[in-house]
């Protein structure tokens, strides 16, 4: 066997064990290596996308943390399109894995990520980051550890937040989850309810910039720009 052959083993036997990994669960976000979208993620994550740019042009940070980055779509636009460092958090192993992946294929962009839970702790350890993406995730800490613990945790974020938080979270509207159970009903403007909640825990320039799908359904959800 000749040399380079040798060489190119590793690789591809990287490739392979990456494609069996993305077969071994059902991805959250797209996923986009050289260009070519290669899954079909359960959200599509463009509509998104398009309302957070415009917010990035605006502020022009020159860094970005995403909590609850999954495979890494947001954290991996952000650092290609705005050249900003990029680093995304996600508990889920799997995604980790496929959200490096994307990273090593994008030869440009600055963007990582850290492995662990959004806690308390977590949060109090984090250097401070001139804009914040907090995505599908919020509701989720809700339901795990209650109204205290959880608007705490959004206050001390605040802390940790240069320009402002990009934010969007899942409503009591939102039937068929155990999640949507353990949430305060929100009324009949689940928005206003949840722009409130920002209000309470310190943040201020509220704004609502736009609509978007909830996951799997046709309610809306509203995603915020808010300043610490």
């Amino acid at each position: 066997m000749k040399n380079r052959e040798i060489k190119a083993l590793p690789r591809a036997a990287y490739r392979i064990a990456f494609k069996l990994l993305l077969r071994s669960y059902a991805q959250y976000q797209p996923i986009y290596l050289g260009g070519k979208l290669i899954n079909h993620s359960k959200r599509p994550c463009l509509d998104r996308w398009q309302l957070i740019k415009p917010e990035l042009d605006h502020y022009q940070p020159r860094n970005l943390l995403d909590l609850g980055s999954a495979e890494g779509f947001y954290t991996q636009q952000a650092a290609a399109e705005n050249n900003l460092l990029a680093i995304g958090v996600e508990v889920d192993e799997r995604r980790l894995r496929v959200a490096t992946e994307v990273a090593l294929a994008d030869k440009e962009a600055k963007s990582g990520w850290l492995k662990g839970p959004v806690t308390l702790d977590f949060v109090d350890q984090l250097p401070s980051w001139d804009l914040v993406l907090c995505l599908s995730l919020f509701h989720h800490l809700w339901a795990e550890h209650g109204e205290e613990y959880s608007k705490k945790l959004l206050s001390q974020l605040r802390s940790k937040i240069k320009l402002a938080l990009i934010f969007e979270m899942g409503q009591s509207n939102e039937q068929g989850y155990d999640w949507s159970t353990k949430l305060p009903l929100m009324g009949d403007d689940p928005h206003h309810w949840i722009e409130q909640l920002l209000v309470e825990t310190g943040y201020h320039s509220i704004r609502k910039i736009g609509l978007v799908d909830a996951y799997q359904s046709q309610i809306k959800r509203a995603i915020f720009v808010a300043e610490p």
